[in-house]
């Protein structure tokens, strides 16, 4: 049996059915890979949140989410989705007038809610909420001016109050932010099934999250032929925005739930593995048949130039391994060691591990106080380890 078929999900067959029910909806990527949708009850309600990183090639990103009453949950997340469905169904590249006919029942609606009452004014919040939750997402690529882009998902929202039994088609409406629309147009958006992201966002904001991010660092892993996902702990709840955790069994009651409606909808198999790294956690997914099909077909209408949507690719095992370093030898490590660290995933099953191994010996040899320079001697360790 060959290294590739070990790792690899097996082949499925793509019933004409199963595609059939494959619907995609469109969402920007950062609102894929950065906190906006918080799950927190109404007494833990925060109105910001912010997450920062540096990626493989450099590139320093802070992201940061300011409400003017509190961080959306899960009934913008609703709206949201209404909104992005209707979104993919519209003419590209959108207008930059683009909007969006809506009333409050039809929302309702959509969802099988009740039109009337307390549902319909929550509803009515959640739009609201969307408009005066702002996003600042700086960027600063090496060597590189940063770009700080500050904006709304939504802009105005125009039309006369509804009553619950009103059925306002074209009086009513929702106005795209101007970055949103630019970033739905030229910059890279990720596809999700339609019907998954209903069934999981209607039952587990934080299960809804984690199928978007799982079928990104999916793609990204079938890329590179891996058929495993995983993430960090410590970076997993940052990107969903949850509170991170010190013990392990606390950690896992956070995702109980999730992880029951992600292998209900057979995204992932019961196969969870959780790993020590020293205060983390390397939480390892395989996926389950739904994903494996998904990604599959959105793959395949890419390479048919049918699909129009671009997936933003990095190897999500080697940030981690470049993130280690920039932690122990401070900012701006990561880009001198990156083709190095390459290297070593390249010829080593395990390169995440030989990354940590040769940290802790430089830290071994830096605390008896037998060596001037952490770095150079990192780079030595390294390069032996690529090569053994």
């Amino acid at each position: 049996m060959t290294q590739q078929s070990q790792i690899l999900p097996a082949k499925k067959e793509f019933t004409p059915q199963k595609i059939e029910k494959l619907i995609a909806v469109f969402s920007p990527m950062p609102l894929i890979k950065y906190p906006y949708f918080v799950s927190l009850g109404r007494r833990n309600r925060k109105r910001e949140i912010y997450y920062e990183e540096t990626t493989r090639d450099g590139t320093k990103v802070k992201w940061t989410v300011k409400s003017r009453d509190y961080l959306p949950g899960e009934m913008e997340f609703k709206v949201w989705c209404w909104i992005l469905h209707n979104i993919s169904e519209a003419h590209k590249p959108l207008p930059p007038d683009f909007y969006i006919p809506y009333t409050l029942t039809k929302i309702a609606k959509y969802w099988n809610l009740p039109t009337e009452g307390k549902t319909i004014s929550l509803i009515a919040r959640a739009v609201n909420n969307l408009r005066n939750t702002d996003i600042h997402h700086w960027i600063c690529k090496p060597g590189g001016k940063p770009q700080d882009l500050g904006y709304s998902l939504l802009a105005d929202r125009v039309g006369k109050e509804e009553g619950a039994s009103e059925e306002i088609l074209n009086k009513n409406a929702i106005f795209l932010g101007p970055v949103l629309i630019r970033l739905l147009n030229t910059s890279p958006i990720k596809p999700s099934a339609l019907e998954q992201i209903k069934f999981l966002a209607d039952n587990n904001l934080t299960a809804a999250r984690m199928y978007e991010l799982l079928g990104w660092k999916f793609y990204i892993a079938r890329t590179n032929n891996c058929g495993i996902i995983s993430f960090m702990y410590s970076d997993l709840v940052k990107r969903i925005g949850l509170k991170r955790e010190k013990y392990e069994s606390v950690a896992k009651d956070q995702f109980i739930k999730a992880h029951m409606y992600l292998k209900k909808r057979n995204i992932i198999t019961s196969n969870i593995k959780w790993q020590k790294y020293e205060n983390d956690w390397k939480i390892a997914y395989k996926p389950a048949e739904n994903l494996i099909i998904e990604i599959s077909e959105w793959t395949r209408k890419k390479k048919n130039k049918g699909f129009t949507a671009q997936i933003e690719c990095s190897d999500p095992e080697i940030d981690y391994a470049l993130e280690e370093i920039e932690t122990y030898l401070g900012e701006g490590e990561q880009k001198v060691f990156l083709n190095l660290v390459k290297k070593i995933f390249k010829n080593k099953k395990n390169g995440f591990e030989v990354v940590l191994r040769a940290i802790s010996e430089v830290k071994a040899e830096e605390s008896s106080k037998k060596i001037e320079n952490p770095a150079a001697y990192l780079t030595t360790i390294l390069k032996k380890y690529a090569v053994l």
